[in-house]
């Protein structure tokens, strides 16, 4: 009986396991690249989040209809119609790279690790020290 209960107990960790898409492989860049990302601060799946203090970048109001295209190493950025400036440029391109070994993605330079890619949510966050020990700002995106 106790085979049964550890093989089925076994099967649900593995089905778990498979379920969690944390990992950057070549489906990952490809739904990376399928379409346009929007800012969200609906996090779909906190089971990718980093094991401490999470705090959600708050996108400002004028930042909802701007979309994030990410294709060939180049990161664009369109305004879309609500600018937070009136000098705000409408595309802005920037570099990103991703290591799929560090599971990071660096955009404009900058680090981040990526937590998920999937085919509704992108996440990626940065460690910034706070008061209280490491904050996490952690940045979704959605189709």
């Amino acid at each position: 009986m106790k085979k049964y209960f550890y093989g089925i107990a076994f099967l649900l960790w593995l089905l778990a396991a498979c379920n969690k898409n944390t990992a950057v492989d070549g489906s990952a860049g490809d739904l990376l690249t399928s379409r346009p990302w929007i800012p969200s601060l609906t996090d779909d799946n906190k089971a990718t989040n980093p094991k401490g203090n999470v705090i959600y970048f708050a996108f400002l109001s004028c930042q909802n209809d701007d979309t994030y295209t990410f294709s060939n190493n180049q990161l664009t950025l369109n305004t879309g119609l609500n600018h937070c400036d009136v000098k705000e440029a409408q595309s802005t391109d920037y570099n990103y790279t991703i290591d799929k070994v560090s599971n990071t993605i660096n955009i404009n330079y900058i680090p981040f690790t990526l937590a998920e890619v999937s085919a509704t949510q992108l996440k990626y966050y940065m460690a910034i020290p706070g008061v209280s020990g490491i904050q996490y700002v952690v940045y979704i995106y959605h189709h």
